[in-house]
């Protein structure tokens, strides 16, 4: 079977509202957008550290957990991978480069540091150094990782993807 874990890392910033909320619900979540963007790896890493891998330990799959993000969530997934060693990655349109850019941080040094198979998917809308053959597929050192372009998508299509489009 498959266990998968949710956490909350923006501490209820973000509410279901759906996924055609009006105008009037989006202004009033207007506040919460640049959250993910004040949400330092140092706060992630210690929600890892308490709550998600012990609880993976408790279901006995700590050893063969990996680690799914969009977007933002490809920055976490990155520093995921390079500090506590989960087995694999996988991330859609990634934005670890606007992300070690806020956050000050080294990207060419993150990425170096992972050494597990990564899932790479990126849209029309992401730097070359994403797209397959970029730098960040050169400074990956699991030779196992897949990048995979999607050049008729745009940053986002992941979870705001329309499910009757086979594309």
């Amino acid at each position: 079977g498959y266990l998968v874990v949710l956490p909350d890392f923006f501490k209820g910033a973000f509410q279901d509202v759906g996924s055609d909320p009006g105008f009037w619900e989006m202004l009033r979540q207007a506040p919460t957008v640049l959250t993910p963007l004040n949400t330092p790896w140092a706060d992630v890493e210690q929600d890892l550290e308490v709550s998600v891998l012990p609880f993976l330990e408790e279901q006995g799959c700590v050893d063969n957990a990996g680690v799914l993000g969009f977007c933002w969530g490809a920055w976490v997934v990155a520093h995921g991978c390079a500090r506590f060693g989960f087995r694999c990655g996988a991330m859609a349109h990634p934005s670890i480069h606007n992300l070690t850019l806020r956050w000050g941080e080294d990207e060419e040094a993150l990425l170096s540091g992972i050494n597990v198979p990564q899932l790479v998917l990126a849209s029309k809308d992401e730097p070359d150094t994403w797209k397959p053959g970029g730098r960040a597929e050169r400074l990956l050192k699991s030779e196992s990782s897949i990048f995979k372009e999607f050049p008729s998508m745009s940053h986002g299509f992941v979870p705001r993807g329309d499910l009757k489009d086979s594309q």
